[in-house]
């Protein structure tokens, strides 16, 4: 009768966060598929980088994300990790929203802006809370 041999640890934790980084490409990729996007939390507004509460991200992503939003219907969605614009210099990345969902239409940017720094990201958050009111 062969034995198998029990994994150690470190094999499990790694066997256990790659599961979970996969599972979190793969729902990705099937919410890209079916059309289907994921709302944002809607709870912070802070408008200066040192007001952010950063979350680790444990998805495929990795790094941190701190997501804002304001009484405009605007908010922001900023990131540092190793896939995001900058972030292996230390530099934030930030994606304006509208409503909980991405927003690539409004007068500040028409994409994602990288390469930030903490007072870049103090900037922008700074004017789209200024934004006129967002219409559905």
């Amino acid at each position: 009768m062969t034995k198998i041999a029990k994994k150690s640890d470190r094999e499990q934790n790694i066997t256990r966060d790659f599961g979970t980084a996969l599972a979190g490409v793969y729902a990705g990729i099937s919410d890209m598929a079916s059309g289907r996007t994921s709302t944002m939390p809607t709870e912070n507004a802070a408008t200066t980088f040192a007001e952010l509460d950063f979350i680790i991200r444990r998805d495929a992503f990795g790094g941190k994300r701190a997501i804002t939003a304001y009484p405009n219907g605007y908010g922001a969605s900023i990131v540092i990790g190793p896939n995001s614009y900058g972030g292996e210099s230390g530099k934030y990345e930030v994606a304006v929203t509208k409503g909980g969902e991405l927003c690539y239409t409004t007068p500040l940017t028409d994409d994602v802006v990288g390469h930030l720094s903490e007072e870049g990201v103090t900037e922008l958050l700074t004017a789209i809370a200024a934004l006129p009111t967002a219409q559905s």
